[in-house]
């Protein structure tokens, strides 16, 4: 009799130790995120510029502006100058193509003076890694100012 209640406490013990449930192991946006920020601080001139780029497709295209010209952006900011900076996500949307709004923040070799760069872009999920994918337009984004005068 002992040996069948050790017998069903040992099976019982066998089937709830069991995982029922899913496990998902792959990065969620925010440690998309997060890994981002991470790596954008560790940037301090342009021979660290890859670190930029491996967060992007190689179809990149936001604005007008393609993964080149991305990548030239970022070669002419970090060019001769020693930069510390930081990235601050404002708010982003998850879907299958998510949009983002981020700041991407810096100083000049510990000055006081700071500058900042906001984007809006988007990431997707492509082959299990995010990347910013951009909007997908060709056009240059332009702003337009409407005044109205109310006599």
């Amino acid at each position: 009799m002992k040996r069948i209640f050790l017998l069903i406490a040992i099976v019982l013990l066998l089937i709830s130790g069991c995982d029922r449930y899913d496990n998902e192991f792959e990065k969620s946006l925010t440690d998309f995120f997060a890994d981002f920020s991470d790596a954008v601080q560790t940037i301090h001139n342009v021979d660290q510029l890859e670190v930029f780029m491996q967060y992007y497709d190689g179809s990149y295209l936001n604005d007008g502006s393609d993964y080149t010209a991305k990548r030239d952006w970022y070669q002419n900011l970090l060019e001769d100058l020693d930069w510390d900076l930081h990235v601050m996500i404002h708010r982003f949307s998850e879907g299958d193509v998510s949009r983002v709004q981020w700041t991407l923040f810096g100083t000049i070799d510990n000055n006081d003076t700071n500058y900042s760069w906001t984007f809006y872009d988007c990431v997707q999920k492509i082959n299990d890694e995010y990347k910013f994918v951009g909007n997908g337009s060709a056009q240059a984004f332009q702003t337009f100012r409407i005044c109205i005068c109310i006599i």
